[in-house]
């Protein structure tokens, strides 16, 4: 199991920065999958509701009328 460390850590000591860069790529493209789930989830919220707005906001809250 030592030598598997040995070699883990050698590898990682010689391409450090590729590592760290396809790290830095997989979080970016989890962040952007994350952030248009999020805006979806928000659309879809947005788009159901609008109707139900639209129907209270016709309807008046006082009627007057002139005799």
């Amino acid at each position: 199991m030592a030598a598997v460390w040995y070699r883990l850590m050698a590898e990682l000591r010689t391409r450090w920065r590729a590592w760290s860069s396809l790290v830095l790529l997989i979080g970016v493209a989890a962040g952007a999958v994350i952030a248009l789930a999020a805006a979806a989830i928000v659309l879809a919220n947005l788009v159901a509701m609008v109707p139900a707005w639209l129907a209270a906001r016709t309807k008046p809250a006082v009627v007057l009328r002139a005799e």
